[in-house]
């Protein structure tokens, strides 16, 4: 995804280009370290505000706090421009607002900036961007106890030297907001989010590992209601890799992921992507499709432990690049639904889905190698109790070849009309039922 012109002018302008000072803008730590300045009444008006300027402007903090008190900025924030280790805090019902985009670690230099915004009514926006991250490192961003942020795009590691960077969102009535789309690891690596303790993110569209150099960036969802809620646009959706590998989402205990569409690993360089969902009442809800492994290869999906995925289609290995995806199905109530089809290996091969443990999959269609070129995809459902349940037909190669499904040690299949090589070229696939109370039951 590219982003729009305005906001790269923008961006570009703000940190390519050294500004100079004026009497109109905010400067705490110009360039000199340990500076501290409280606002703590009234409207406090300036152009741009700068939070540790020059090198060597570190460990310098602007608190904003107090009821009526008011930090604007025309243009644009930065909690550390070249300086390090300083920090934002707003709190106690104060509010900053932005005319443009802020910063948490503008270049390169700038690392463990931080912002803090806590308390009911404790209120950050920002009417462009905000960046966690732009060039920076290990920087931060915390909302607790109720303070909200918001903004338009929202990034957490947004060029590809921004790394380790991290925004924390905890506690009830704890959010974050954003009108547009957010990226965790938009260029950069090691960029996370934690939402918890009833935390919510709400965004339109959500990307973890957007770019091609985006690797290892998570989001963890946890604590019941801890909420990211990524919008009903099914344009944008949730892509976990994008064009990045080995970047990933948990949801645990009970924590809750709303999208419209699901993917995991989306083009071609999107490999070694995961998603995992485990704990009682922990859900990642799809109105669409959920998707693993669209062009991409070698990712995966977990559901364990009482957790739920929920979706309209499934996919394991949707396109023919899409080679072996996986998801693992596995645990008493662990349970993967689909309204519709579900594909393994729609055009892709050796994708695999494995029900273990007492998991469910329950689905309309299920189709092992829907295509010609979708061969050597696997099922396999094994233990008491695990089940795959599928309302109509059930088809081991539809067109594809070597194509296979295993059920063992007890579990089971249920279908309407089962088919073993469906059509004329559909050659080399099999079923293997195998062990004491394994099933595979055909209504037709």
């Amino acid at each position: 995804m590219t982003h729009p012109l305005a906001f790269c002018a923008a961006l570009c302008a703000a940190l390519l280009f050294t500004p100079l000072a004026r009497a109109q803008d905010l400067y705490v730590g110009s360039n000199t370290p340990s500076n501290t300045l409280d606002l703590t009444n009234g409207t406090n008006s300036f152009v741009d505000t700068y939070i540790g300027f020059q090198l060597g402007a570190d460990s310098n903090t602007l608190n904003v706090l107090n009821p009526g008190t008011l930090l604007t900025n025309s243009a644009a924030l930065f909690v550390g421009y070249e300086g390090s280790g300083n920090s934002l805090v707003i709190s106690n019902v104060g509010t900053v607002a932005v005319g443009s985009s802020s910063y948490i670690g503008g270049l390169t230099s700038s690392s463990n900036n931080s912002v803090l915004v806590t308390g009911e009514g404790s209120l950050w926006t920002n009417a462009s961007s905000l960046s966690v991250g732009a060039s920076g490192s290990g920087n931060t961003l915390v909302i607790t106890n109720g303070g909200t942020v918001a903004n338009s795009f929202g990034y957490v590691g947004l060029s590809p030297s921004s790394s380790s960077n991290s925004v924390l969102v905890t506690g009830p009535n704890s959010l974050w907001t954003n009108s547009s789309y957010l990226d965790v690891g938009s260029g950069g690596s090691g960029n996370r989010l934690v939402i918890s303790n009833a935390g919510t993110v709400a965004n339109v569209g959500g990307y973890i590992g957007l770019g091609t150099n985006a690797a290892n960036n998570e989001v963890v969802v946890t604590g019941e209601g801890s909420l990211w809620n990524n919008g009903a646009n099914v344009e944008f959706g949730l892509s976990v890799g994008r064009n990045g590998s080995s970047n990933s989402l948990l949801v645990s205990d009970g924590g809750m992921v709303q999208s419209s569409t699901g993917y995991i690993g989306t083009f071609e360089a999107s490999a070694g992507n995961s998603v995992v969902v485990t704990g009682a009442g922990s859900l990642w809800t799809n109105s669409s499709e959920v998707v693993v492994g669209n062009f991409g290869a070698g990712n995966s999906l977990t559901i364990s432990n009482g957790g739920r995925v929920a979706a309209s289609f499934g996919s394991i290995g949707l396109e023919s690049e899409g080679s072996s995806n996986s998801v693992l199905v596995t645990g008493a109530n662990s349970l993967w639904t689909n309204r519709n089809d579900l594909s393994v290996g729609y055009l892709g091969s050796g994708n695999s889905l494995v029900v273990s443990s007492g998991g469910t999959v329950a689905n309309g269609f299920g189709i092992i190698g829907f295509t010609n070129t979708s061969s050597n995809n696997s099922v396999l459902v094994t233990g008491a109790e695990s089940l795959w349940a599928n309302s109509t037909n059930l088809y081991v190669g539809n067109f594809g070849s070597g194509n296979d499904m295993v059920i063992s040690n007890g579990g089971t299949v249920a279908n309407a009309e089962g088919f073993i090589g469906f059509r004329t070229d559909s050659s080399g696939n099999s079923a293997l039922i195998t062990g004491a109370n394994s099933l595979w039951t055909n209504a037709g």
